[in-house]
């Protein structure tokens, strides 16, 4: 298993693109509010789409989904989600720079 990591802004962030001739099945992905003065909740957007497409309504995956200051919300699937070559993971805060992302996932080439 192999685990990479990000801080989502308030502008697309890529949490994790699938390198050329390799296929990987995302296990979860683990979103922190690390804000530390717990002053509010932050609405984060997910998106999973293939290599060069820009974000939109058909590639969300959650929507807005809320997590309180110092809260921890965990995303899976009970199917793995498989990633081909150039399929990218991004998301979007509406503060920035205070949720961390961490996304698990395996090489099933």
């Amino acid at each position: 298993m192999t685990i990479v990591n990000a801080t989502i802004d308030s502008s697309e962030t890529i949490i994790h693109t699938v390198g050329g001739g390799e296929t990987h099945a995302v296990l979860n992905i683990i979103f922190c509010n690390f804000d530390t003065a717990g002053s509010g909740t932050e609405n984060l957007t997910v998106y999973i789409k293939p290599g060069g497409e820009s974000i939109s309504d058909q590639n969300t995956i959650m929507k807005r989904q809320e997590i309180k200051a110092g809260n921890t919300f965990i995303w899976s699937a009970d199917e793995k989600l498989i990633l081909d070559a150039t399929d990218v993971v991004s998301a979007i805060g509406s503060s920035g720079s205070l949720i961390s992302a961490t996304l698990c996932y395996m090489d099933i080439s």
